[in-house]
């Protein structure tokens, strides 16, 4: 029929699902990405913990100045050393 105009139900089925396609897939890439960083950065926060995760040892003895007036004293400074153990991983 030459008077007919419009687009039918059928064709704009078509594009609604086809915009829903192609809208599915660019989410999906947006979301893998997404998760792919992050698990790059869980495993970036991981090895830097690890590398700090550790414990300290006290090496030697500890040696305390103190003055002494009447009979109180007064500590004025502490010295020790200590040993950085890392974990075994």
């Amino acid at each position: 029929m030459p008077n007919q105009r419009g687009i039918t139900g059928l064709e704009t089925a078509i594009v609604l699902i086809a915009f829903v396609v192609v809208s599915s897939v660019f989410a999906f890439a947006a979301l893998s990405t997404g998760l792919f960083s992050s698990d790059k950065a869980k495993e970036t926060i991981q090895a830097g913990l690890a590398e700090t995760r550790g414990s300290m040892e006290l090496k030697g003895s500890v040696v305390l100045t103190s003055s002494v007036s009447g009979t109180a004293g007064t500590v004025s400074d502490i010295a020790f050393q200590v040993l950085a153990v890392r974990p075994s991983i």
